[in-house]
């Protein structure tokens, strides 16, 4: 799996990327594009990305936390998304800043993870 992020970049990288390269918007055609930390994108990467995907026949797959990170620009596009549209893996939350979790051993630690993520995939 590391190997198949060996050449993980930016949004913004692979929008300029595709913007004055033409064969490397050629090599997207019919690609799986995974985002991670999607939750902070802003509104204009998120669009110019969708864009780029629909144009290129690529499916776009987002994964982030939308009640950790928010995007630094305008607008929360995947919460939007989440809330709006229902898309989205809702999974349970623990608390883990509790004193009890925290006197618990790593042991325990290691066999109760913590699950935080929310995924969707668009296509």
């Amino acid at each position: 799996m590391a190997q198949a992020f060996r050449e993980a970049n930016t949004v913004a990288w692979l929008l300029n990327k595709a913007r004055f390269s033409p064969a490397f918007r050629e090599s997207l055609k019919g690609s799986d594009i995974y985002v991670d930390e999607a939750s902070l994108l802003d509104n204009q990467s998120m669009l110019g990305l969708l864009i780029l995907a629909r144009e290129s026949d690529a499916r776009v797959i987002f994964q982030g936390d939308t009640q950790q990170l928010q995007a630094v620009g305008r607008g929360q596009p995947l919460a939007m998304l989440e809330k709006e549209l229902g898309f989205g893996m809702h999974v349970g939350r623990i608390d883990v800043t509790g004193a009890n979790f925290r006197s618990k051993t790593n042991a325990y630690r290691e066999n109760y993870p913590v699950v935080t993520l929310r995924a969707l995939a668009l296509r």
